[in-house]
């Protein structure tokens, strides 16, 4: 008889720590750790979507404020331009270029980041000189050193917006005007290689 009650209890103590231990478990699983700290943190569990969100790259974006080609001797402060609707102008002057403020901020994931100047010798009249694989660097407000390659020249009519839809890879076009009397907007394109930090 004494047999059988010890059974019995040994029986039960045992099913109440198994089932403790999973309570304990379940608790752990529901809080985002197996305990919790008096801090909140984690002691020995940090939940998987936390660990996604930190390994996620950082995107490396800023406003340019310099472009230099050393090709053909282009080394160039970058200022903000706008479109002022009311003139049907954008921001220019003989010597600077300028950074279309309705384009993609210059980044290292995608969208089409717009620079334009005049077609004079001190700015971007020596475009048309470029060879594929020239290189350009832009640096950026931040410290920020981007590395493009030259790929391709077209020309557009000066209606047409579409490079601020541009949502491939990133890139930068250089604009100057075109054609013998100004009349379309030469777009000069260059393919992100790298960046650096200074």
């Amino acid at each position: 008889m004494a047999s059988t009650w010890r059974q019995k209890t040994s029986f039960y103590g045992v099913a109440f720590l198994i089932n403790a231990s999973c309570l304990i478990v379940l608790a752990g699983i529901r809080g985002g750790g197996w305990f919790q700290t008096n801090t909140g943190v984690a002691a020995y569990a940090t939940p998987v979507s936390h660990i996604r969100h930190k390994l996620a790259p950082a995107i490396k974006s800023g406003t340019p404020t310099h472009v230099t080609i050393t090709a053909l001797g282009i080394d160039l402060n970058v200022k903000p331009g706008n479109y002022d609707p009311a003139t049907n102008d954008w921001t220019l002057d003989n010597s600077d270029a300028f950074f279309a403020t309705p384009s993609a901020l210059v980044n290292d994931t995608k969208g089409n980041s717009l620079i334009y100047g005049h077609a004079i010798h001190q700015i971007f009249g020596k475009l048309p000189q470029l060879t594929v694989g020239s290189e350009l660097i832009v640096t950026t407000d931040n410290g920020h050193l981007f590395h493009y390659l030259y790929s391709e020249h077209h020309d557009v009519d000066p209606t047409d917006t579409s490079i601020f839809s541009y949502n491939n890879p990133p890139t930068v076009t250089l604009q100057t005007c075109g054609g013998g009397w100004d009349q379309v907007r030469s777009m000069y394109t260059f393919n992100f290689q790298k960046v650096d930090s200074v």
